[in-house]
């Protein structure tokens, strides 16, 4: 039925009075085929992609027999039906991701469930354990929850600051003493529970304090450095990692006017941490060479470093080197420079 119709609009086209028209590029039509194809056309809408598939032979048979104006009438019915595939396929696709959106929420709040009731029953089994202890054990008992309580408390503390960035071996040897005093409690071994407990705090406020400084020193400088145009950030540990895109234009060696703002925020916030050392990596182009990548990535790298040390940034603070091709997540990142600020201090000898 779709077909007789499509060919009722055929032959009005055709009828219709109208100075002749030159075809146009046929692969324009066939393009639009390749396209409903790849969005999922051959399963959402067959049909229509038949039609299409149809109406473009037959421009390419007119075409082939000289039937210009033909041949142009059903290509632009072909381009019709691609288009409408196309729509399909994407309104499909749309539909599907979101019933796999709405999935996720269903499991997510599933596990969130399960964590509720899971947690109901621990504290309710820490009641039982409580309740069969004898009223000789109460106030040890007591003590050892307070002991696990505080032991929580800086571990969290700890985790705030991302001690497991600067001081891991402190903060996971806190957690293993927690867990193992959280063990003596349920053995009811209360006395060897509030020991582990005590020492779990310490353990936890020692990763703290070591990686206070440093955690406040970073969240600093993320906060500034998140201001800097046209930056991206990314914070691996104890260094900050600012990339600049558009510094210099493919295999360029001399700075882009619209990149000086850029430097010059930079710049301010180098300034104003004075003894952090920083890392400027040049990265090449895919038009050149790596032996010539390595020589252009230096030679940005450079340019950089002395433009900011222009701005009052001592040299020795910079270590310059070229890292070629970069390659992140399988997507070559070219033609940029990463400046990498290290939160440690640099030394005074």
């Amino acid at each position: 039925m779709r077909i007789f119709i499509l060919f009722i609009v055929t032959l009005t086209l055709a009828s219709a009075p109208k100075a002749a028209t030159p075809i146009k590029d046929i692969m324009s039509a066939y393009d639009l085929l390749e396209d409903a194809k790849r969005e999922g056309g051959e399963t959402y809408a067959p049909d229509v992609m038949k039609e299409a598939r149809f109406f473009y032979e037959q421009a390419e048979r007119e075409l082939k027999n000289g039937n210009d104006e033909r041949a142009e009438e059903f290509r632009l019915i072909s381009e019709i039906r691609s288009k409408t595939a196309i729509s399909i396929s994407r309104k499909k696709t749309y539909e599907n991701e979101l019933q796999v959106i709405k999935s996720q929420i269903d499991e997510t709040n599933a596990i969130k469930k399960n964590y509720e009731v899971e947690l109901r029953k621990n504290v309710t089994r820490l009641e039982e354990i409580k309740e069969k202890l004898a009223i000789s054990q109460d106030r040890m008992l007591s003590s050892a929850l307070d002991t696990l309580e505080k032991a929580s408390e800086r571990i969290n503390a700890a985790e705030d600051v991302s001690a497991e960035d600067f001081n891991p071996q402190a903060l996971d040897e806190a957690r293993q003493t927690y867990s193992m005093a959280e063990e003596n409690l349920t053995l009811g071994e209360y006395q060897k529970s509030i020991e582990l407990g005590e020492k779990a705090i310490a353990l936890a406020e020692m990763a703290y304090e070591q990686s206070k400084t440093k955690f406040e020193l970073r969240s600093g400088i993320l906060d500034k450095v998140s201001r800097i145009y046209g930056a991206k950030i990314q914070h691996v540990k104890d260094v900050v990692k600012v990339n600049l895109h558009g510094v210099f234009a493919p295999s360029g060696t001399t700075i882009l006017f619209d990149a000086f703002p850029s430097l010059d925020a930079l710049a301010g916030v180098l300034a104003g941490y004075s003894n952090l050392p920083v890392t400027i990596e040049g990265y090449g182009t895919e038009q050149k060479s790596e032996e010539e990548n390595i020589k252009l990535g230096e030679t940005q790298a450079e340019t950089v470093k002395n433009y900011l040390v222009s701005k009052g940034i001592s040299p020795q603070r910079f270590k310059v080197m070229s890292v070629g091709l970069g390659v992140k997540e399988g997507v070559n990142e070219d033609s940029r420079i990463e400046v990498i600020i290290h939160l440690f201090e640099l030394s005074n000898t």
